[in-house]
Formats: C-alpha cells, structure tokens, sequence
C-alpha cells in the first residue's frame, strides 16, 4: 500500500471511530482513490435495515444486501450479505434507501468479517456511476493505478505541476467533475501516470488550466 492509500485509509477509519459532535467530516477524493485503499468493492441492492444497540455510542446499523457484483475483496470474502454502518450520520453512519430497494456502488472494510461502510468511502446509486467509471471497476483500469499512482487534489497554478507517480486533480475554479466521471490516473509505457479518459466524453475547456 502506497502512502497516499495509507493516509486516506488512516483517515477515514479516524474519522469513523472519533465522538464528533456536529458532522462527520471527509476529505474530497477521487473515485479511484476510494476504490484503492478499500478492502471490498461491490455493488449491491439494499433489501432491508436493522439497529442494533440504539442510541448508544455503540449504535449500528446492519443492512441487508443483495450482491450483484465484487469488484475487489475476492482475496478475503467470497459473498457479501450485509453491510454495517454507525447508526449516527455525524460518526459518518450511511443511510442506504433499502425501502426502494436501490442499488449502490459501495466500498468498505473488513472488521470482524463484517463489511463496514461509510461516508467518506463510496456509497453512490448505481444509476448514477457512469459509464467510464463502471468500465473501471470491470476491465481493471482503476486497479491499474494503485500499487504506483498518486491523485493530489490542487488548485489554481498547483494544477500545473508535474510528477512522473501522480496525476492532479480539483482545479477548484473551474471544477473538475469531468475528471471524476470520466478519467482514472494509471501509469503509461514510461512508467509515468497520467489521466486515461473516456474516449467518447468530450472534455470541457478550461481557462487557464487546460
């Protein structure tokens, strides 16, 4: 594990495990970063939701799921068929929508042998990953920039730098949604990283910052 997983790892299990009193709190990250430093990586339909030890520090939720695809984690589980989350959504509980049996993409840890998810890990509606994104949980691309690649999150003339192990993201003034829809940060035949993309999306225009 590279440090920049290490650090986003230690970071979100802080941020699971602190009493915070107002809100939980997550970096912003890219899609693969989330994906890299997480245990298992599934998508999955909510099918029913359990409290267990309510309003206690100790309050948890268990949902059950129903597994459609495992992305990443065959190396350490073989099905997943609950998910557990805080109770509280300021010790970044998710609040999965099992009611209409939705499907999400969900990353998460192993605890205990129970997979744990989170806010600051991904928990997105199925319906709402694109089409690059699902192609690289599916064929490996995201995978590709794990073990060598770095994301750095910049803004303004920090976007403009450039190291061979990373690729930069969060031009914040002009935003870049497009990168995490439709972009991962993989090594090329140098060894360099840099954003593959979609060759069907078009890019948009950015000033300054191209």
């Amino acid at each position: 594990m590279n440090t920049l997983s290490y650090s986003l790892l230690l970071g979100t299990i802080l941020l699971g495990t602190m009493k915070m009193s107002d809100a939980c709190s997550c970096a912003l990250s890219h899609p693969q970063q989330l994906f890299c430093i997480a245990e298992v990586v599934i998508r999955a339909k909510a099918i029913n939701r359990t409290v267990h030890n309510s309003d206690s520090i100790d309050g948890e939720i268990q949902y059950g799921i129903e597994m459609m695809e495992m992305f990443k984690g065959w190396d350490k589980i073989t099905a997943v068929h609950d998910v557990f989350t805080p109770e509280e959504s300021s010790m970044c509980g998710v609040d999965l929508d099992y009611e209409r049996k939705v499907e999400y993409l969900l990353t998460g840890y192993l605890y205990n042998n129970k997979v744990t998810i989170g806010l600051c890990g991904l928990h997105k509606p199925w319906y709402e990953v694109t089409s690059f994104q699902k192609k690289s949980l599916t064929d490996g691309t995201y995978k590709k920039g794990c073990e060598y690649c770095k994301i750095r999150m910049c803004s303004g003339e920090q976007c403009d730098n450039h190291y061979s192990d990373t690729c930069f993201w969060g031009d914040w003034d002009n935003g870049d949604q497009w990168l995490e829809d439709n972009s991962a940060c993989v090594p090329g035949k140098d060894g360099s990283c840099s954003w593959q993309s979609s060759p069907d999306a078009k890019q948009p225009i950015h000033e300054g910052h191209p």
